[in-house]
């Protein structure tokens, strides 16, 4: 199967956007919790789904997708404001890693951008390796606080925001000396874990990969659907062996042996591979 591209700006099936949008956040999930790591953005889940699809009905968001057949495997949410595209959400399922999704979406979001008459794609605060690869410009973020001057309590709490921010922006650089951020991200972690609660995890099973193997014959292999999500811990390796021997997906049978339980088979056109389970 080829990878079909898809952008959604001005029209998507309900049904389709629920799909696409609950997939983003299980990619999401698995990817922090793969990462140990937290997103504020996660909290506030519910009302980003809430408003993107008439956002995206009116051409003032867009959705990008990859599809692997009809499962969505890298998602970008895009805000749109008059010539201005707006990178909010990136999300890509980790079992695709070695493919690159990441970088495969953001060449076709900025191709299909410069397509369609956007003079600006931003790719938001932060300062990252693959965004270097293709700005051509950066910017200092800002904030900037807005207040009626004649409103007394206005101008006070005003104020005080200012000096709370000014105050914060002052302490960071100190506290990341400390390793503090480090030490606070562990502990927002541990504080939202509920968050983590039903990720779609796979087992934990540590293979032992081997290249070079004689390949049994096909009446001595049981072969196995990936997508029964009782071999999800196969996944992975799976796609890095699509990507490492240039296979295609349909070319290529998954199998378990049926004299080892413990043996499993990438047999596909140009090789093949063993894997070991060596710890369950």
């Amino acid at each position: 199967l080829k990878p079909v591209y898809k952008m959604y700006f001005g029209q998507i099936d309900k049904s389709e956007y629920d799909k696409v949008f609950a997939d983003c956040h299980q990619m999401l999930l698995r990817r922090h919790k793969q990462k140990n790591t937290y997103w504020e953005e996660l909290e506030f889940w519910q009302h980003r789904y809430d408003e993107l699809y008439q956002l995206v009905q009116q051409k003032k968001a867009s959705i990008f997708v990859i599809y692997h057949g009809n499962k969505p495997i890298a998602i970008y949410v895009n805000s749109i404001f008059q010539h201005m595209l707006d990178i909010d959400v990136i999300a890509y399922d980790i079992d695709y890693s070695k493919f690159k999704l990441g970088f495969i979406s953001l060449i076709r979001v900025i191709q299909w951008a410069f397509e369609n008459g956007f003079k600006l794609v931003d790719m938001s605060k932060g300062d990252f390796f693959y965004k270097e690869r293709f700005r051509t410009g950066t910017y200092i973020f800002k904030k900037q606080l807005l207040y009626d001057k004649a409103d007394t309590l206005s101008a006070v709490k005003a104020n005080l925001v200012f000096s709370k921010l000014m105050i914060a922006y002052t302490l960071l650089p100190l506290l990341k000396k400390v390793g503090a951020n480090t030490w606070y991200r562990n502990y927002v972690r541990k504080k939202k874990k509920a968050l983590f609660a039903n990720v779609k995890h796979q087992q934990s099973v540590t293979l032992k990969t081997e290249r070079k193997v004689a390949v049994p014959h096909t009446e001595d292999l049981v072969t196995i659907d990936l997508e029964d999500g009782k071999h999800n811990f196969l996944k992975e390796k799976f796609f890095d062996f699509l990507f490492l021997n240039f296979e295609f997906h349909e070319d290529v049978v998954v199998g378990r042996s049926k004299k080892n339980a413990g043996e499993y088979y990438f047999v596909g056109k140009r090789a093949s591979q063993m894997l070991n389970v060596v710890e369950q």
